[in-house]
């Protein structure tokens, strides 16, 4: 070989052995950038992977605060729920985990599947499968947690109404919060995740909501708790909300309804204190404590009886002859009339310009009436004739005084104003004048009129305080309002004697039923007619048996009349009568609290059966 040949393959092998070097320095410096990127420019996020992997922060939201009645008996507290979590990347093969619990426990797998499909979007973070287990799922697989690695089961506090359906509306219900987790204050961020959507768990869902604390604790391989690491940051409960709503009371109320729809309130005058308030039918506000079924939902959405709505507050209806005080005192006020002031009724009434008179329920009329009867009886005829020498401007005047057509904010979302139409209203929405003849329905509680039921029942408040208005208050702490007066009491009286002759005129009243030995009741009864005399007369006898078409059934009262502490005021839906239908139920309602309040028979001015019932009622109010 010739030493030149020698010589350039030597060159050759310098020449690979430089390149050889050239490529695994560079390799070398390849992984030593690498490791001083991961090491230094990464540090912060691997050092978060490795801790996650070994450090959990396990929260400890704030318990929701509890709700009591007025007596300290509980109507919305917690209860523990064991809910099944799972931690993706401690689980060696996470689809047997899943397979093994569908097997156990007979879960659909692919609802499990669906919910660890969140997985992958945070690391070590764990993701619920399962809401609620029984106690026996939960012991079963804590006693069995190496059977199913990354798997644990977290006890959390839900929400609990003891009594179910009873004070649903009052208390409301609980849900999931509508607002993403960066949005809600640090100290809230798991005590927020639920939030209060109806009733007062939503009005006062900043004063139930407690505050978050937490503790860091060390996993092994499979996640299950080594040790905890201080400090722990104690949770702060929600603090406790106590009403004024008596909870026997309250199912008292429900059950005097006996299933039927409508609303109840029971108050006293004296303060303004709701003691009972029921709007009906109701839902178990338990349904909603862990999400509701998407059916029962639906079922509830379309029910025709609107178990949703708070009829109290959000339901508006015709007054029907209840509204006949306010046009008697309204009459009273101007002196247009006095208590002896008679009309007589023959059944019928006519309005120049209007050919189909106005009729009193009364076949044949009442004849020859002072106020006193007429209120007794309810004769219509007496009303309309009072309100088209008034006008309705005046009428309109009067109710707004007595806070119809605005809303009280009892503090419930929702809550409608009602309606109390005059002429200005009709000439801003239907841009007419007002017609004589659309008076006297006005007067008796009809045509347009709408009012709450907690606006009927802060106005028979206002008649069984003397005219001094105590603003509606549900709870205990409530800082008192200041009083008003806002009627006149000695207008006021003749309207009580019209009231308690309603009830206990031995000639019969439209409420006698309500009569109670020994506890004098005051009433007034209402029929809300909710289609016209012309519809009715249209429609086939078997629609007109119909339950939509039937009328809405009213009482309102207090007792004792002699010194009322207790209001009561009764709506039930298409009842057809005051006096037939809800009547009945506010005597089961009085007698429960005369029974509970006394235990005995009280004082009444009305117990002399030899003394003419006129003389009684002079006597008992200082009436000449």
């Amino acid at each position: 070989m010739s030493p030149a040949k020698i010589l350039s393959e030597q060159d050759l092998f310098r020449t690979r052995v430089i390149c050889i070097a050239l490529a695994i320095a560079f390799v070398f410096s390849f992984l030593g950038g690498r490791l001083w990127y991961l090491q230094v420019i990464e540090h912060e996020e691997y050092q978060s992977y490795a801790e996650g992997n070994r450090i959990r922060l396990r929260p400890e939201p704030g318990l929701r605060g509890q709700i009591l009645d007025r007596n300290g008996q509980i109507l919305a507290e917690n209860r523990p729920a064991y809910h099944l979590q799972m931690v993706w990347e401690d689980a060696p093969n996470p689809l047997q985990t899943l397979k093994k619990l569908s097997k156990t426990f007979q879960w659909p797998l692919t609802e499990l599947q669906g919910k660890s499909q969140y997985a992958s979007r945070a690391p070590f973070r764990s993701i619920r499968l399962k809401s609620d287990l029984t106690p026996d799922q939960a012991a079963f697989l804590q006693t069995h947690s190496d059977k199913f690695p990354g798997v644990t089961v977290e006890m959390e506090a839900a929400r609990f109404y003891p009594h179910g359906k009873t004070a649903a509306h009052v208390l409301g219900y609980v849900g999931a919060t509508n607002k993403r987790t960066e949005e809600l204050p640090s100290n809230q961020k798991r005590s927020r995740s639920i939030d209060g959507k109806a009733g007062l768990e939503m009005t006062l869902n900043e004063f139930l909501t407690g505050l978050d604390g937490g503790r860091q604790v060390e996993v092994d391989h499979i996640g299950r708790e080594l040790r905890t690491i201080p400090p722990v940051i104690a949770s702060v409960p929600g603090k406790t909300l106590q009403l004024t709503i008596d909870i026997e009371l309250q199912k008292a109320v429900e059950s005097a309804m006996d299933n039927q729809t409508g609303a109840v309130l029971v108050m006293q005058p004296g303060s303004g204190e709701i003691l009972a308030m029921a709007s009906l039918p109701a839902y178990d506000p338990n349904w909603f404590a862990n999400g509701i079924d998407p059916n029962l939902w639906n079922q509830l959405l379309n029910d025709a009886d609107r178990p949703l709505e708070n009829k109290i507050v959000q339901g508006a209806y015709p007054p029907g002859s209840i509204f006949k005080l306010v046009t008697a005192y309204a009459a009273l006020d101007q002196q247009s009339i006095d208590p002896s002031h008679e009309e007589t009724c023959n059944g019928y009434f006519y309005v120049k310009g209007r050919s189909a008179p106005f009729k009193c329920w009364k076949s044949g009329g009442h004849g020859p009436v002072d106020l006193i009867e007429a209120i007794r009886g309810s004769c219509n005829i007496y009303f309309y004739q009072l309100a088209m020498e008034m006008g309705v401007d005046t009428l309109a005047h009067y109710a707004k005084m007595m806070m119809f057509g605005e809303k009280l904010d009892l503090g419930f979302a929702g809550e409608k104003s009602g309606l109390i139409p005059d002429s200005d209203w009709k000439k801003a929405i239907f841009n007419e004048r007002w017609y004589p003849g659309e008076t006297p329905s006005v007067a008796i509680g009809q045509g347009y009129v709408s009012v709450t039921p907690i606006q009927l029942a802060n106005f028979v408040n206002l008649i069984a305080s003397g005219g001094i208005w105590h603003p509606p208050k549900l709870l205990r702490d409530q800082a008192e309002s200041p009083s008003q007066t806002i009627l006149d009491q000695r207008i006021i009286a003749p309207l009580l004697q019209g009231m308690v002759a309603v009830v206990n005129d031995p000639n019969g009243g439209t409420a006698k039923v309500a009569r109670i030995d020994g506890f004098t009741v005051a009433g007034k009864t209402g029929t809300a007619q909710i289609i016209s005399h012309e519809t009715r007369k249209n429609l086939t006898k078997e629609e007109k048996e119909l339950r939509k078409y039937q009328n809405h059934a009213w009482f309102a009262g207090f007792a004792p009349a002699e010194a009322p502490e207790v209001t009561v005021l009764v709506l039930v839906e298409h009842g057809q009568g005051g006096g037939k239908a809800a009547a009945p139920v506010a005597r089961k309602i009085l007698e429960f609290y005369q029974e509970h309040r006394y235990g005995r028979s009280v004082a009444s001015s009305f117990q002399d059966q030899t003394v003419p019932f006129s003389w009684q009622l002079n006597n008992a109010f200082d009436q000449p």
